[in-house]
């Protein structure tokens, strides 16, 4: 007779083996899927008790394409007999699919055979709209939406963006990374946000009108991620002017803020470095920064967080520069020491760096960081590594913890 476990441990046991959600899809990018896919399969042939906890795992996100859509849509004809529809968590609807015409002659009827307790809904698309094909986001009627991705749609029109983002009232959470957009205008009748949106994501090119949107229902955000692409983006019609005056306007409510610069990103950096910098964000607790050093110094200097500030998590590029006299690391370690001095309430920093050449760089990294971060009490708890594919602001990373929660 086989030996049953309690249903807590099997969770913990799958959770070891779980690797990746299941994608709907072909090709050799879901190769690592397929395998977890067999591999919970199989897990759930082990004994009855183990069913659940596989199904759970491999159902939680399900990523349509449109070469699967069809396929979706003719199993939901017998929702009845589906025992994965209750284990969907995440439904992604990706690349072209978003403007198939699939979405409107057909997603509209699976919505009421899709599960309530779905919470995250996803489009992801990389082609551009046309005049012969003018997609607009679908507003599915699904009450359950609380985080909402809206990433690599090109050309959407911020009216699109509006009606679709308002139409989900449990919202919590919004990514919204559009690099082109088309039509800007927005009608003094446009419909308000929803009331429970607290968290967001943005791509920082083209977003001042969208979060004047959000601003003037003034909502308490709580937690805000700003990403700044590469230099073709710097001037771009509609950016930002003042990126700090929004972060500001949070006041209280922020206690989570994530900036990343990409490498490239040529930008003025002016509107940060007015002083005081993030002294009216008087809860923030949580406050992660990646980019060069250069930048990471310029802005170290420039805040003045609120003495509530518990984490701090500072992503770097590359120490190694071509002139081996330069000691932007040990600047950037006096400026960090300064911030940190008058803030007792720190209770974790952590180091990252980003592009990592070899594995003589990272040690490199740490040579050169860690003997400088033993006046900080031993609040630096970890020192790591990443490839560009893995970092915070990676594709397809939906909702990371450390960004929407405090990490213990």
């Amino acid at each position: 007779m086989p030996t049953i476990f309690a249903a807590e441990l099997v969770d913990l046991i799958l959770s070891f083996v779980h690797s990746s959600p299941l994608k709907c899809g072909n090709g050799d990018e879901n190769y690592l899927d397929k395998s977890t896919a067999v591999l919970m399969g199989r897990c759930g042939l082990v004994c009855r008790a183990w069913l659940p906890s596989s199904r759970r795992i491999l159902f939680y996100r399900v990523q349509v394409l449109q070469s699967t859509a069809y396929g979706f849509a003719k199993l939901l004809k017998k929702p009845d007999r589906l025992t994965f529809l209750p284990f969907i968590r995440e439904l992604v609807l990706a690349r072209d699919l978003v403007e198939h015409r699939w979405m409107v002659s057909v997603f509209p009827k699976l919505v009421p055979h899709l599960p309530s307790t779905i919470h995250l809904l996803g489009y992801r698309v990389r082609r551009c709209r046309t005049p012969e094909n003018p997609y607009t986001l679908p507003c599915p009627k699904l009450p359950g939406i609380t985080h909402l991705d809206i990433s690599d749609i090109n050309e959407p029109t911020l009216i699109d963006v509006v009606h679709c983002v308002s139409s989900f009232p449990a919202l919590q959470a919004l990514r919204l990374w559009v690099y082109n957009w088309g039509e800007m205008a927005l009608p003094v009748s446009a419909p308000k946000p929803p009331d429970t949106l607290r968290s967001l994501d943005l791509n920082f090119g083209h977003i001042g009108l969208f979060l004047d949107w959000i601003h003037s229902s003034q909502l308490p955000i709580t937690s805000l991620a700003l990403f700044f692409p590469d230099t073709s983006f710097a001037d771009a019609p509609g950016e930002i002017e003042d990126p700090s005056r929004y972060i500001e306007g949070l006041g209280a409510s922020l206690t989570s803020l994530k900036l990343g610069f990409e490498e490239l990103w040529i930008g003025d950096l002016s509107k940060f470095l007015e002083a005081p910098f993030l002294q009216k964000n008087t809860q923030l607790q949580a406050l992660s920064i990646q980019s060069s050093n250069t930048k990471m110094i310029s802005l170290l200097r420039a805040m003045h967080p609120p003495p509530t500030l518990k984490y701090l998590t500072m992503a770097m590029y590359r120490l190694d520069d071509a002139d081996p006299a330069d000691k932007r690391h040990a600047l950037l370690v006096a400026a960090l020491n300064s911030l940190l001095v008058p803030l007792a309430s720190v209770k974790q920093v952590k180091l990252v760096h980003v592009y990592p050449s070899d594995e003589s760089e990272t040690e490199n990294f740490k040579e050169q960081m860690l003997p400088m971060c033993n006046q900080w009490g031993g609040r630096v708890v970890e020192t790591e590594s990443r490839d560009v594919c893995s970092s915070w602001f990676k594709e397809g990373a939906y909702w990371d913890p450390e960004m929407y929660s405090i990490s213990k």
